[in-house]
């Protein structure tokens, strides 16, 4: 591996801090399989060996080592598999064909919201996460989801502390427009901003403030059981009259 590191451990997640308008920050995806983890492994050296990516370029970088992979492939099941997940991933950046990403789906919603877009939702959602999630977002990841088992793994892959102080550093250097901590985990790395953010509110599920120039969201995982598409909404919308009243 490039200077003795690995994507488990170095990689923060993609997109650009310096143009990032959107910051999500949430706890760790899903392992890859391990037979797709080398490819992931393989473009992530082959980018640079950064501790951010761009999210569209390093995808269609996954996906052509996927095809080629499933060219050269001997067993025909895997063929398959690598050829399926070339497609998908294709997929999640046409405007034609794309079909909006779990995860992604109602944090596009709420930034939508605080921008006080107007227009069909769902053109506006699938333009979003084909285009701007490369060109105006951070997408970070927090250790420490998962059970037991998979948190002890990850001590040994990574230092969790180590990712939220980057993180933390990051968010301070760079004073993004908003920054969203979703699911229990981050959220609870976001907690230690609560000194410095100012004034802290808290209603139900969902909690708000402001650190220098970004204003701050809390909110439950996306993939949560039974949040509306309308909270979403309501609270972009509430981030939005929070970022207007601190403007000078």
């Amino acid at each position: 591996m490039m200077s003795g590191r690995t994507r488990n451990e170095h990689l923060l997640g993609n997109g650009d801090p310096r143009r990032a308008k959107f910051w999500f920050i949430g706890p760790e995806a899903s392992e890859d399989e391990k037979r797709d983890a080398q490819i992931w492994d393989t473009v992530w050296e082959r980018s640079g060996a950064n501790e951010t990516c761009d999210v569209r370029e390093i995808a269609m970088a996954a996906a052509a080592e996927f095809d080629t992979q499933a060219k050269s492939g001997v067993d025909d099941e895997l063929r398959k598999h690598w050829s399926e997940q070339a497609t998908k991933i294709r997929r999640n950046f046409d405007p034609q064909k794309c079909l909006l990403q779990r995860t992604w789906r109602d944090l596009i919603r709420l930034a939508l919201s605080f921008e006080g877009t107007s227009g069909p939702e769902d053109i506006a959602m699938r333009s979003f996460q084909c285009e701007r999630l490369s060109t105006d977002c951070m997408l970070l990841e927090c250790r420490g989801g998962g059970d037991r088992a998979q948190n002890a793994k990850r001590q040994l892959t990574g230092n969790p502390n180590e990712r939220a102080r980057r993180i933390r550093e990051l968010l301070t250097k760079h004073q993004p427009c908003l920054a969203v901590f979703y699911g229990t985990i981050a959220c609870g790395h976001a907690g230690q901003f609560a000194k410095v953010c100012s004034p802290w509110e808290v209603g139900g599920r969902w909690a708000l403030g402001t650190y220098g120039r970004t204003v701050v969201g809390l909110t439950p995982h996306p993939c949560a059981y039974g949040i509306k598409a309308v909270e979403w909404r309501a609270f972009g919308a509430e981030l939005r009259r929070r970022a207007d009243r601190t403007r000078p």
